[in-house]
């Protein structure tokens, strides 16, 4: 490998991972566009008497599994409330009945279905930047921490694949995150 110094590799890796970076973004931008499309059809398809019905079966099991849970330690109560009440909302008024709400319901669906066609998204992605440029963010990520490159030789292309999807999937979120702060401080200026 003679002429390759440090900042030929360097440089190599920055491009490489903005190369990532970009895809991410795109990903983060076409997941919300997607999520518009879909809220915007459910809108209009009347999509409420679903999630009404979904909400109504959801506390009918939930009421029946915490009436059978038992009379085990508080902690374990406290915990399994917790898990069988994630789709709740928040007591209408103080002592007042935990209520599942269908807004609620249908929140955790569009996350569920917004972060599947993100992963999807980037799974296309994974593919043709492995098969474009024989690329994978595992190959890059044990270069720039001096990793053992045994994981990255050793591993089979569909699982680096994979990890680099997912990486770039969970790399969607904290983009989708900042660009909504940025969204926020735009409209409280324009106020």
């Amino acid at each position: 490998m003679e002429g390759v110094t440090t900042i030929s590799v360097i440089t190599r890796i920055t491009y490489l991972l903005f190369l990532f970076l970009i895809l991410a973004v795109f990903v983060e931008r076409s997941a919300e566009v997607f999520m518009s499309i879909v809220k915007y059809a459910d809108l209009k398809a009347g999509g409420y008497r679903v999630w009404n019905k979904m909400a109504d079966r959801l506390k009918k099991r939930l009421d029946r599994l915490y009436r059978n849970q038992g009379r085990d330690t508080e902690d374990k109560k406290l915990l399994f409330k917790w898990i069988l009440w994630r789709f709740v909302s928040e007591k209408p008024y103080t002592g007042g009945k935990e209520i599942v709400a269908a807004r609620s319901v249908r929140t955790h669906y569009y996350r569920i279905i917004s972060r599947v066609f993100a992963f999807v998204l980037s799974l296309i992605f994974s593919i043709w930047v492995y098969r474009k440029f024989k690329l994978d963010l595992v190959e890059i990520l044990a270069q720039v921490g001096n990793l053992n490159q045994s994981l990255s030789a050793n591993a089979p292309p569909w699982l680096k694949i994979l990890i680099t999807a997912g990486i770039m999937t969970a790399g969607s979120e904290p983009m989708h995150q900042l660009f909504v702060r940025i969204e926020n401080i735009g409209k409280s200026k324009k106020k």
